[in-house]
């Protein structure tokens, strides 16, 4: 948890949706990277002077990434990152697939420009030739949200960005 590097405000991140939303960006990324574990706590009084935000900055990011299920919130109790089951795993899988073939059939019926598909692909291709596995993933995470995006149903959309 120490290698996580302080929050940093761009210009005009001293806005406070930016300010959370950068201190989301920063907690998410330290979930994903492993460096906060499921089950750790998350607690607004220790991570607002780490991120250098208010606390109130860290308690709104927190229903960012709890509204993303990265989190769970108790009331009267600091936030934890989510620790998944393995049937938490199968059953999210068994959504994005259905919300997935949804989306393709949606496309189809569309038929948008694909090329931003096909370059998801191709970034997909060279990042696994390169052996660069965070970009392969990154890559193949793109191509999954741009099919959903690409479908026209907002809802399906904000159901996938929830579930990937």
């Amino acid at each position: 948890m120490e290698t996580m590097a302080p929050f940093q405000p761009t210009s005009g991140a001293d806005h406070p949706e930016l300010v959370k939303t950068h201190a989301a960006t920063t907690l998410r990324e330290g979930i994903l990277r492993g460096e906060l574990k499921p089950g750790d706590i998350i607690a607004e009084t220790r991570w607002g002077p780490r991120l250098g935000v208010a606390q109130a900055s860290v308690r709104e990011a927190l229903n960012i990434l709890a509204a993303e299920g990265l989190v769970q919130k108790r009331p009267g109790r600091s936030a934890r990152v989510t620790r998944l089951t393995q049937s938490d795993v199968i059953q999210a899988y068994q959504v994005r697939a259905v919300l997935e073939g949804l989306a393709a059939r949606l496309v189809t019926e569309l038929q948008p420009d694909l090329g931003d598909l096909d370059r998801s692909i191709r970034d997909m291709q060279s990042s696994a030739e390169r052996g660069d596995l965070r970009a392969a993933i990154e890559a193949d995470l793109r191509f999954h949200l741009l099919l959903c995006e690409m479908s026209g149903n907002l809802v399906l959309s904000r159901q996938a960005r929830q579930l990937l």
